[in-house]
């Protein structure tokens, strides 16, 4: 005598066939995202300062940027940059938002700001928040960035 009843194939035959096309479609997907987390563990932000003049109490920094994604599309949505002097003291912040090109001008501001910092280095640090174009949504990360420059006339 049998365990199952007759026609009970019906059944259980459908319900195998789900269950092998879910196993393989999960193993893809889990696959597929190790291989973009893999890619994405290098990803990096390459801020370079052309240069950085003092206009009274402003330092006007022009640099550009660089976001380093193998093989993923991206952009930057936010970018925030703290200046620090050579000694560590706290300048000034810049934030931009929205499209930012390659090629950008920053300011900072401060009334502390005088003509001691003229050819002397300062220390540019903060975050990109870089949209990755993987999946159906993106995911967005905050990458860092930290550069040196010396303030000129």
């Amino acid at each position: 005598m049998s365990i199952l009843k007759k026609g009970s194939y019906k059944v259980i035959l459908p319900l195998f066939v789900i269950f092998v096309t879910s196993t393989v479609l999960l193993i893809y997907s889990i696959t597929y995202l190790r291989d973009a987390f893999e890619r994405l563990e290098s990803a990096s932000v390459l801020l370079s300062v052309k240069s950085c003049t003092q206009k009274g109490i402003t330092l006007v920094f022009e640099s550009s940027i660089e976001v380093i994604t193998p093989g993923v599309k991206s952009e930057i949505e936010f970018l925030q940059l703290r200046v620090f002097s050579e000694s560590g003291n706290y300048i000034g912040t810049s934030i931009k938002d929205g499209a930012i090109t390659k090629d950008f001008k920053f300011l900072v501001s401060n009334v502390d700001i005088d003509k001691e910092l003229r050819n002397h280095k300062v220390i540019v640090d903060g975050f990109a928040k870089v949209k990755l174009n993987i999946g159906r949504y993106g995911l967005r990360m905050n990458l860092p960035i930290q550069t040196e420059v010396i303030v000129g006339g």
